[in-house]
């Protein structure tokens, strides 16, 4: 495969540390071998240096360091157990703008299943800045005021997961969009979700709405929603991940736990990473199947709902409420 020079005025990017790295690289090459003819760049975005191997480099994704983390400890960004570099995100439509006008920012532990990234990046975000998809526990629920909106008592708005985020990079920095999030924090407002909070809570008015199969989060209670929509990317946003032990137990794919476990022996067989075990499948008996069923045909309604609003996969919502 042959990959251009990195010219493009897109980008997909990770913002990792050293122990996200192998995860970021799983992800990253699923989406470069989708799409081998891609007008995209692949850029993995950290504080220091990373060591990224041959193999990905060969892909065309590249390392960029981002001088930036004695000024995201002035900030005082709450942390909690997440690492700093979560909030270089923030940053990303200012510091790479010059360079690409869209940035599509991809969490670490995102599996792209699609070669379809390059249309994505050319969706119609209308007055939106930022797009992205309603959090998980909005699906049932479209308004349900949750995470900071419920502490603080705002209703009426969608609240999108920053696991995967479309910025449109001159609206971003025509607006002050930074500044705004940066000033928000500052208000001492106690906040949960982290950088999630802070886009959220600042620009609630003017955040654009992307199809679902953008972030497809993992809920093992609905696990057959998921093998009936095919989604673009998935986003294995709970605490168990596939490639962890418990894996079986979240109703993952047994394959898709192997796939992470073939992919750290071939290139990171030296890291401290622990391997899914070959075990169970998503379904162990006839009453968890049934169980499993009843409880999908439950809530049809409200997957039809949430999906439905979407002409197709590649319209937006840039209304603030419905």
């Amino acid at each position: 495969m042959t990959i251009p020079s990195p010219t493009y005025r897109k980008a997909l990017v990770y913002c990792v540390d050293e122990n996200l790295l192998p995860f970021a690289l799983f992800s990253a090459e699923q989406a470069a071998l989708g799409a081998p003819q891609r007008d995209f760049d692949i850029l993995i975005c950290s504080l220091t240096p990373l060591s990224i191997p041959a193999h990905f480099t060969a892909l065309g994704i590249r390392g960029e360091v981002i001088d930036l983390a004695a000024r995201l400890e002035r900030e005082s960004l709450p942390q909690n157990a997440l690492p700093l570099i979560c909030y270089l995100r923030l940053w990303l439509p200012e510091l790479l703008g010059d360079r690409y006008d869209r940035l599509l920012y991809l969490d670490a532990d995102t599996y792209p299943q699609t070669d379809r990234l390059s249309d994505l990046f050319a969706v119609d975000m209308g007055h939106g800045a930022i797009a992205g998809v309603r959090d998980v526990q909005q699906w049932r629920k479209l308004f349900l005021p949750i995470h900071d909106f419920h502490h603080h008592r705002i209703r009426g708005y969608k609240y999108l997961n920053s696991g995967v985020l479309l910025f449109d990079c001159p609206q971003y920095q025509s607006r002050d969009c930074l500044a705004r999030l940066l000033k928000q924090n500052a208000t001492g407002m106690k906040t949960t979700q982290h950088d999630q909070s802070l886009i959220n809570l600042a620009l609630k008015d003017e955040l654009a709405e992307l199809h679902p199969t953008w972030n497809w989060q993992w809920s093992r209670r609905f696990a057959l929603f998921t093998q009936m929509s095919h989604p673009r990317i998935l986003h294995f946003c709970g605490p168990h991940k596939p490639w962890q032990p418990s894996a079986p137990n979240e109703n993952y794919r047994r394959d898709l736990a192997l796939e992470y476990q073939r992919f750290f022996r071939a290139h990171f067989p030296d890291r401290d990473h622990p391997a899914p075990l070959p075990q169970g499948e998503y379904i162990r008996s006839p009453a968890q199947a049934r169980s499993l069923l009843f409880h999908h045909l439950r809530h049809i309604g409200a997957y039809k709902r949430l999906t439905e609003r979407f002409p197709s996969e590649f319209h937006v919502l840039d209304k603030a409420t419905e």
